[in-house]
């Protein structure tokens, strides 16, 4: 509890410091959100691509955050309670990708993986986030956004398959980690 206050505070210091206005609670309270926020994904950012390193496949790794990243703003999925429950189920998901980029991918089941999960997508993005308000414009945008990203993603899957595996499979992980995150958000 005491490492919650001391975070907390830093956070509020942080706003203040930003030029964030302390008189207007809520927008106070959505600038330390926003602080938070990003703390955190520099974070999972960090841990991820040190376990790209240690794997050996830091460019896979950036590759697969800066293609998942670009697609799940627009996507949606599953949300964690916590940030910490977030980091620790991302950590899994993203070690099943780089033990499967190094050790396991097959060329049938790169091409399985990129069709089931672009399907996924197609179906079900954008998954709305009920702490967020969305109206139906902005539901359609991040839609749309959603499948044209896909798409492209789909191309370039395709045109690397021959060319270079390893950027083919890192499309297909993010394709992959974003799959999960909707079916998951889908079921909650």
């Amino acid at each position: 509890m005491l490492l919650k206050e001391i975070q907390n505070q830093w956070i509020k210091d942080i706003a203040v410091f930003l030029g964030f206005d302390n008189s207007n609670a809520i927008e106070f309270e959505k600038g330390c959100i926003s602080i938070e926020s990003f703390f955190y994904d520099a974070l999972t950012v960090l841990l991820s691509v040190l376990e790209g390193w240690l794997f050996h496949q830091t460019v896979y790794t950036l590759l697969i955050i800066m293609l998942f990243s670009l697609l799940h703003q627009f996507s949606g999925g599953y949300h964690a309670k916590t940030h910490a429950q977030c980091i620790d189920l991302w950590m899994i998901f993203f070690t099943v990708c780089q033990l499967y980029i190094k050790f396991i991918h097959r060329p049938l089941a790169d091409m399985m993986l990129t069709i089931l999960n672009s399907a996924l997508i197609y179906r079900y993005a954008p998954l709305v986030n009920p702490l967020q308000a969305n109206d139906v414009s902005e539901i359609r945008k991040n839609r749309l956004s959603a499948l044209y990203i896909c798409t492209v993603y789909d191309i370039a899957f395709l045109a690397c398959f021959h060319m270079s595996r390893r950027f083919s499979v890192s499309i297909a992980c993010a394709l992959t980690l974003c799959g999960i995150l909707l079916a998951g958000g889908k079921e909650s």
